[in-house]
C-alpha cells in the first residue's frame, strides 16, 4: 500500500512538473515568437529592399530600351505602327501588373 502510495505522489509530481513545463513553453512561445518574426522580418527587409531598387531599375532600363528602340525602328518604316501599339499596350499591361502585385504586398506587411 505504502508503495502504490509513493509511486501515485510520484506519478502526481511527475503531472504537475510536466504542466508546468507546457506553461512555460507557452509563454516562452507566445513571448518569444514574435520577437523572433520581428527580428527576422527586419532583416528580410534589409536584405530585399536594395535588390527590389536594383531590379526595379534594370526593369525601367530594359522598358526604356525597348520603346525607344522600337520606336526608332517605326520612324524609319522598319516596324508597323500596329507593332508599336502592341509593344506599348503589353509594356503598360506588365506595368499595371508589377505596380498592383507591389501595392498588395505593400498592404499586406
Amino acid at each position: 500500500m505504502a508503495k502504490e502510495e509513493s509511486m501515485i505522489k510520484l506519478e502526481e509530481q511527475r503531472l504537475k512538473l510536466q504542466t508546468e513545463q507546457a506553461k512555460n513553453m507557452n509563454k516562452l512561445m507566445e513571448k518569444g515568437l514574435p520577437l523572433v518574426e520581428k527580428y527576422f522580418s527586419t532583416k528580410l527587409e534589409k536584405l530585399e529592399a536594395p535588390r527590389f531598387k536594383w531590379m526595379l531599375i534594370i526593369f525601367g532600363g530594359i522598358l526604356v530600351l525597348s520603346v525607344a528602340l522600337t520606336g526608332f525602328l517605326t520612324f524609319f518604316g522598319k516596324v508597323s505602327s500596329e507593332n508599336f501599339t502592341f509593344l506599348l499596350g503589353i509594356l503598360i499591361g506588365a506595368i499595371i501588373t508589377l505596380l498592383g502585385d507591389v501595392l498588395i504586398n505593400m498592404g499586406n506587411s
